[in-house]
């Protein structure tokens, strides 16, 4: 590239907008990431959509927020559009779950406190995100207080739709099995668009996966429209309150869910998950009537499946993994492991069997004496005498 600030050390991975390279920044030496933007025009952005571009990256530049990868610079050169943004350690929240499982309750959470407060930021700029996934949260496990989370494309689709003139509905960012049913009737990106998503990432972080496997975009609405979608209860043990939270955000009709992300944050605030309920393997492990989601004990026929298929394996692979959800519950109950639950149980028969022989032994000749029938040679001793006689002196 022409700015000689920024040297490329390697390629992090192809999207769908471009390429995105882990740089270093030769001026305040340290490493960045740049996300280089494809365009129609051979490299070569219009002068309309270099304006357009620099307006839309000044409102990201502006968004500082903990959950919200920051935006340091934007520009072109000669090879097209780029924006540079920090670098951030972490997982995507999909791969997490493909390799990993569902996260617990009060992980997820974690996730809707931060996720809701990074969009409610951006809402307030006026920034729309139009195409929230899985694939947009950046997983941190490595924080003091439980994990932390980050929004990573904030700003994309809308800056894919500059140099991108696709009228499709649903954008070349987007997860269809999660979107909005209204956004597939052509409706633009909207805050209330953006609830449907988010309740619906914390559902699938839960879950560990998506119920929804259609792939024809009609169907996915359609599943969505016709309340096709299980209950969160029957794939996890969900406090009652952050369960109707989650189904109040993913509400197919538009008019039924929070108007907005600050209502959705205020009833968020309204309870709170213990880490003490959410963090017990028993809980995480008991089997639901639709199955386990909880399929850690088997991660290599989980990596790498693609995201409606790895829910279904956690459906079926439900049975498979009874016994050692029954071993995982039977260990959490009771903190002797069954070898040493054993042999402690011997023991203790053991020396209750030798006791009670003891006991008896030296009982006998007392009871003996006590029931013994008197007779002219056997002289009447205060030991045979009836206790209900006995008189004291």
């Amino acid at each position: 590239m022409s700015n000689q600030r920024y040297e490329i050390k390697h390629q992090i991975r192809k999207g769908r907008t471009g390429g995105v390279y882990e740089a270093f920044d030769t001026v305040l030496e340290r490493s960045v990431i740049l996300r280089r933007f494809y365009t129609q025009n051979a490299n070569s952005p219009t002068d309309e959509q270099l304006v357009r571009f620099q307006e839309c990256a000044l409102r990201f530049t502006s968004l500082l927020h903990p959950n919200i990868l920051t935006v340091l610079e934007a520009s072109a050169d000669e090879s097209g559009p780029y924006i540079i943004s920090e670098m951030e350690e972490g997982v995507l929240l999909s791969e997490h779950i493909e390799r990993r499982g569902p996260l617990n309750q009060h992980e997820v959470f974690q996730l809707a406190q931060q996720l809701t407060d990074a969009l409610l930021a951006a809402h307030q700029k006026g920034v729309i995100h139009g195409a929230l996934s899985a694939r947009s949260v950046l997983m941190n496990s490595n924080g003091l207080r439980g994990p932390s989370f980050k929004l990573i494309d904030l700003g994309l689709n809308e800056i894919n739709h500059i140099f991108d003139t696709d009228d499709s509905p649903v954008s070349d960012l987007a997860d269809p099995s999660i979107m909005a049913p209204e956004l597939f009737d052509g409706h633009n990106s909207s805050e209330i668009a953006d609830i449907f998503a988010t309740g619906q990432i914390c559902y699938l972080a839960l879950a560990g996966g998506n119920p929804n496997i259609e792939k024809n975009p009609s169907l996915i609405q359609q599943f969505y429209l016709q309340n096709r979608q299980p209950h969160i209860s029957e794939y996890a043990i969900v406090e009652p309150a952050f369960a109707s939270w989650i189904h109040h955000l993913i509400n197919p009709v538009p008019s039924l869910r929070p108007p907005s992300f600050a209502e959705v944050l205020s009833e968020l605030t309204t309870f709170f998950v213990t880490p003490d309920l959410s963090s017990s393997p028993a809980l995480q492990a008991i089997p639901t009537e639709q199955g386990v989601h909880q399929f850690q004990a088997q991660p290599s026929q989980a990596q790498g499946l693609p995201k409606p298929q790895l829910f279904q394996f956690a459906t079926e692979g439900a049975a498979l993994q009874t016994q050692a959800v029954a071993e995982r519950v039977a260990a959490t109950i009771s903190p002797i492991s069954p070898q040493k639950s054993n042999k402690s149980s011997n023991a203790l028969w053991f020396i209750a069997g030798a006791s009670t022989a003891v006991a008896v032994v030296l009982l006998i000749p007392i009871l003996n004496k006590r029931y013994a029938t008197p007779t002219e040679s056997t002289p009447t001793s205060p030991a045979a005498t009836p206790i209900e006689k006995v008189t004291k002196p």
